[in-house]
């Protein structure tokens, strides 16, 4: 073994000994397998930060179906504060208020039916048909004027678009309620929904009228025949 006094003169017995040790401490370290088969995560641990992102993902969904009820709940205040007796002979209805969007249902009962065929008796002068399908009319003006008329089954869900309009309940003298949502721009158009006498359809007419033609071409729809 090199003499200590020969350790700072860099004496090459002390280099090639301390070489040597270092590369015994590497032998004994572990192959690269047995790294990963002493450390890698177990599944139980993958298991676990499965469950925990699924309860964070729960959060977060309860936190907007929170803030839905909330938002849904100030507007049936609001309706109920306007329009007491429409809370009280529709409890069934259900309006759900997002941020740029109402979604309409009338009745939760996801079962077939079969939907009759309707049609407005009356529509402003100048609107003809130009377009007659199963559960939908268009009318149009011949100078760019389009009136949408659809029908469907109650249990469907009715999307509307409330941003820059202005939202009313109408009743009528059969007990009904008509939603208006009348464009607060001209060249926007606005929106009503109504059910059938029956409660079984729900109408839609969209179309650049004022909220009196809206709701006389409303008050006009009849039924004619049952859709095959």
């Amino acid at each position: 073994m090199p003499d200590m006094k020969d350790f700072n003169a860099g004496n090459n017995g002390w280099t090639e000994l301390i070489a040597k040790m270092q590369e015994t401490e590497l032998k004994q370290l572990p192959e690269n397998m047995e790294f990963y088969d002493r450390y890698k995560l177990s599944e139980n641990f993958y298991a676990r930060m499965q469950r925990l992102c699924a309860l964070e993902r729960q959060k977060v969904r309860h936190a907007r179906i929170r803030g839905i009820t909330a938002a849904a709940a100030a507007l049936v205040f609001y309706i109920a504060a306007s329009h007491p007796y429409q809370v009280a002979s529709c409890s069934h209805e259900v309006m759900t208020r997002f941020k740029n969007y109402t979604i309409f249902r009338f009745d939760e009962d996801d079962r077939m039916r079969a939907v009759l065929k309707y049609e407005p008796a009356y529509v402003p002068s100048g609107y003809k048909v130009s377009v007659d399908d199963a559960g939908s009319m268009q009318y149009s003006d011949g100078r760019g004027g389009v009136l949408l008329f659809d029908y469907m089954s109650a249990n469907a869900s009715i999307t509307v678009d409330h941003k820059s309009r202005d939202f009313s309940v109408l009743k009528q003298e059969d007990g009904r309620f008509f939603y208006c949502y009348e464009a607060v721009m001209e060249d926007e158009d606005s929106v009503m929904i109504w059910l059938s006498q029956d409660e079984n359809t729900v109408f839609k007419l969209q179309g650049r009228l004022s909220k009196e033609e809206m709701l006389k071409t409303a008050q006009g729809v009849r039924m004619t025949e049952k859709d095959s």
